[in-house]
């Protein structure tokens, strides 16, 4: 999740971590995974549950939040935001880590294919 500001994107993390936590605790005692699948909180204001996240749910994993995954980062040219970038919980990580580690400068340039 992006954000201009490190409190505000920490706050949706923490907010995203606190709300999965509790519908894991609320759903320890149903019996079945259709059964809380279909007992997970609807509400898009309260969580955007993602196929990992259900799947989280239903293997009984708790996630934790934690600040060292808060990092500033470029979104576009000469723009910087704030990314908190924990593979618990976003969807399709790739492999950025793999190829850049903890130092990811990198220009990319167009090739003459390219349309846009």
């Amino acid at each position: 999740m992006y954000g201009f500001g490190k409190d505000k994107v920490e706050d949706n993390a923490g907010g995203l971590v606190r709300n999965y936590n509790y519908e894991l605790e609320r759903l320890s005692k149903v019996v079945g995974n259709k059964e809380k699948l279909n007992s997970l909180n609807p509400d898009a204001t309260f969580m955007s549950w993602s196929r990992k996240t259900k799947n989280k749910i239903l293997a009984n994993k708790k996630i934790r939040f934690e600040k060292k995954y808060r990092t500033k980062s470029s979104y576009r040219p000469f723009i910087y935001k704030y990314l908190y970038y924990d593979t618990e919980i976003v969807e399709m990580p790739g492999r950025f880590k793999d190829f850049f580690r903890n130092e990811n400068k990198v220009i990319y340039v167009s090739g003459p294919g390219v349309k846009r």
